[in-house]
């Protein structure tokens, strides 16, 4: 289109729309990316986490195996120490008393006594009737 003078006219400088939009929709991706990138980090973050609780809790399994079968290896070589001690004494023992070094007696109060020299004072008391 020509002016009065016969000049055509400069073109404005516009910016088209579509590149507008796609720095919005490049800001909106970027976002996007973003948060998919921290929530896949979590995730993997999670996932080792959860391994290591796993580890760990097989290491307690085992563990947890192993004291009870010290525990119950403990608790037969009682028994049968009990047993003999009962054989070797008449109906009128009772009871047997087991300081925590294993040592047998049969009056509560002399059990009690060593148990004091020893770290752990705990007096265990095994009946006639448990063996």
């Amino acid at each position: 289109m020509a002016t009065k003078k016969g000049k055509v006219p400069a073109r404005k400088k516009v910016e088209p729309k579509f590149k507008t939009a796609t720095k919005e929709v490049e800001k909106k991706v970027d976002a996007k990316v973003e948060t998919t990138t921290k929530e896949v980090g979590e995730k993997v973050e999670t996932k080792k986490i959860e391994k290591l609780i796993e580890e760990v809790q097989k290491k307690v399994d085992a563990k947890d195996k192993t004291v009870t079968k010290e525990l119950e290896k403990k608790v037969d070589a009682m028994h049968i120490r009990a047993k003999e001690v009962f054989k070797s004494h008449n109906d009128s023992v009772k009871e047997i008393y087991f300081t925590s070094d294993g040592t047998a007696f049969i009056q509560n109060q002399h059990a009690r006594m060593h148990g004091e020299s020893l770290k752990d004072t705990e007096v265990k008391t095994v009946k006639r009737t448990e063996v």
